[in-house]
């Protein structure tokens, strides 16, 4: 090998053996990241925190169904609340009211929407229907590379024919 080759190699050596990056773990901006966890949640129920200054989502969320969390001794509540909160009282949590709503119910709202919730994943569902090519064997030009066929581009003009 020529003198010239080496930096090369050396570069090359380099470039493969540099440090990958190393992100750090993600946390809380608070270090507080188990707060607001909720423990003795019912599996059947969907809970959400609702903020009670804003007494539009607040009234939203209760015209649509879903009902305030009252602490019980085997009910839900949220993580560090065991002493602090008595059997009875509704469940709140730095300014915001534990809710919950039957699982299956929420589900229904998430599809077809609600009043004062949006519209729901049905519209966009339907939409999506009709963009997609049923027709067995044809790929939806609209999501993701169609296969092979989309993988190269064809130039046929006389400068690619006279230097190919």
């Amino acid at each position: 090998m020529s003198e010239q080759d080496k930096p090369d190699q050396k570069v090359s050596s380099q470039v493969s053996q540099a440090a990958k990056r190393k992100d750090p773990v993600r946390r809380h901006a608070d270090g507080a990241h188990n707060i607001a966890t909720l423990r003795g949640a019912d599996p059947r129920r969907k809970y959400v925190l609702v903020n009670l200054s804003d007494t539009d989502a607040l009234g939203t969320y209760e015209e649509n169904g879903y009902v305030r969390e009252v602490s019980t001794q085997d009910g839900p509540r949220l993580f560090g609340m065991r002493t602090t909160i008595k059997p009875g009282e509704v469940i709140l949590y730095r300014g915001h009211v534990l809710m919950s709503i039957d699982k299956k119910t929420a589900e229904d709202i998430a599809r077809r929407g609600a009043p004062g919730m949006g519209r729901g994943t049905e519209p966009w569902d339907l939409l999506e229907k009709r963009l997609l090519d049923r027709r067995g064997a044809t790929r939806d030009m609209l999501r993701g590379i169609g296969g092979a066929k989309h993988m190269h581009v064809e130039n046929e003009s006389e400068l690619v024919e006279e230097f190919g």
